[in-house]
């Protein structure tokens, strides 16, 4: 029982390891502190408006560095301003400048709920896989059987949703 629940759990450590590296390489095509009001500060004329054309020459040259890892924040900001991540799903419109954005932007939500809700399901898994095991091995009062099916689901419970997050998010 506890070699099938062990590997299990490995599995479910790998499959949340990968959805992290994911969302992480997802996050760090960023720059992670670009205080996008001070950029759009940069643009402002003297009526009080975004020169939108400047700012958008600006992002432009900044997408390549962006998608490489090393951009400067004029994309994330520009793109955050004037598009939606609806746009993704728009009908018959051709794709947009800041489409990698409000992609990954979707993908990163995505992935976070995802985590969350795999961990809920994943413990429930393991519950019924639990409690069939030790129905399977047979104990003679119920109280013993209620007793181990308690124990067995509180330390994979505990396991998938404490120790494997935290080895998972950890900066190793």
């Amino acid at each position: 029982m506890g070699i099938l629940i062990s590997v299990f759990i490995f599995l479910t450590f790998l499959l949340f390891t990968y959805l992290k590296s994911i969302s992480g390489e997802n996050k760090l095509k960023y720059p992670a502190r670009v205080d996008c009001a001070a950029v759009e500060a940069f643009f402002n004329v003297p009526d009080g408006s975004i020169d939108e054309a400047k700012f958008h020459s600006f992002a432009v040259v900044d997408l390549e560095p962006t998608l490489s890892h090393h951009g400067y924040g004029y994309y994330q900001c520009y793109c955050a301003k004037y598009s939606s991540s609806f746009q993704l799903w728009s009908k018959g419109t051709t794709p947009t400048f800041c489409r990698t954005y409000n992609h990954d932007q979707v993908v990163g939500a995505i992935l976070a709920n995802s985590v969350a809700i795999l961990i809920s399901v994943i413990n429930i898994v393991l519950r019924t896989v639990n409690t069939k095991l030790i129905e399977y091995i047979g104990y003679p009062s119920v109280s013993s059987r209620t007793m181990n099916v308690m124990e067995a689901v509180f330390v994979t419970s505990f396991i998938n949703t404490g120790i494997i997050l935290l080895f998972t998010n950890a900066d190793l």
